[in-house]
């Protein structure tokens, strides 16, 4: 990679004092072989989040202290999406299940405005066909106001206090920027080359007759 671009570089050089003689197919095949190695390296960062959150399983960072010290405040957990509410334990602590939701009292249902609360209480309306849950942090003193109905439910949490791996994350962070710029460098070099250069075509002689 780093010899590519660095050949590029030198072509760039040639073409700005006009001395360019470029193979457009190289300069194609190279453009193809950085944008599929783009897209394999964003490829592989992208399977490594969807290991983390995805349609199955997500991390909610917690930044209430509401359910100490079951949930300590600022940390991790990991809430499996795929439960069904029927599924869900409904009971006093410690018995009852914890479960991530959407703030009933937001119908828009922002990932940002979530809950994690312990499900105390659940009861089933026939006629609309849900279930509905009474939560309660294990740390709060009464249970919350409100009532969530199973279409602001995210999951269960089924990992508490998870400490992600900071190589890890840190790993997927610079893979991340080196393919950003790489590809970026890369489109911009490829530009300049394809504006400026041209193959120098030998003059044509003059003939006297």
């Amino acid at each position: 990679m780093d010899l590519f671009l660095k050949s590029l570089m030198q072509l760039e050089m040639k073409c700005f004092y006009g001395k360019c003689e470029m193979d457009k197919k190289k300069v194609l095949l190279g453009m193809l072989v950085i944008c599929v190695a783009s897209v394999v390296a964003s490829l592989i960062v992208y399977s490594q989040i969807l290991s983390l959150t995805g349609e199955e399983y997500q991390i909610f960072y917690v930044t209430s202290s509401s359910n100490e010290p079951t949930i300590m405040k600022n940390s991790y957990v990991g809430v499996d999406k795929t439960v069904t509410p029927s599924e869900i334990i409904a009971s006093p602590a410690p018995d009852g299940d914890i479960i991530a939701f959407y703030n009933p009292r937001n119908p828009y249902k922002d990932q940002h405005d979530a809950n994690i609360h312990r499900a105390i209480d659940k009861s089933y309306d026939e006629d609309e066909d849900k279930w509905y849950f009474r939560t309660k942090g294990d740390a709060n003193p009464v249970q919350d106001s409100w009532v969530v109905s199973e279409d602001f439910l995210i999951g269960k949490v089924v990992n508490f206090n998870v400490q992600p791996n900071p190589l890890i994350w840190g790993f997927l962070f610079w893979i991340t920027i080196i393919v950003a710029i790489a590809t970026g460098v890369t489109s911009l070099i490829l530009f300049l080359l394809i504006k400026k250069g041209k193959k120098t075509q030998p003059k044509r002689a003059d003939y006297v007759v």
